[in-house]
């Protein structure tokens, strides 16, 4: 019997500017990345950056997708939109 680990990482999008305006948004609403949620995205693609991440899975929502995004272009890893 092959025993296979995978490690799971979970990753919130950034800031959105509807966050920032107090502006409750959810499940469809495609919200948009404020200045904030860009450096909050590319922070944690550095801190990623050495992490061996074989697929990077994102909603398509905009402010999920401009998160995976960011952390994509360090990781050199497949986005793949659900």
């Amino acid at each position: 019997m092959l025993l296979v680990l995978m490690k799971l990482i979970l990753v919130r999008h950034g800031e959105t500017e509807e966050n920032k305006n107090l502006i409750l948004i959810g499940g469809e609403c495609q919200g948009t990345l404020s200045e904030k949620g860009k450096q909050q995205a590319k922070e944690m693609a550095l801190k990623l950056k050495d992490v061996r991440i074989d697929v990077i899975c994102s909603s398509d929502l905009a402010r999920v997708v401009d998160t995976a995004s960011e952390i994509r272009i360090p990781t050199r890893t497949r986005l793949s939109m659900r």
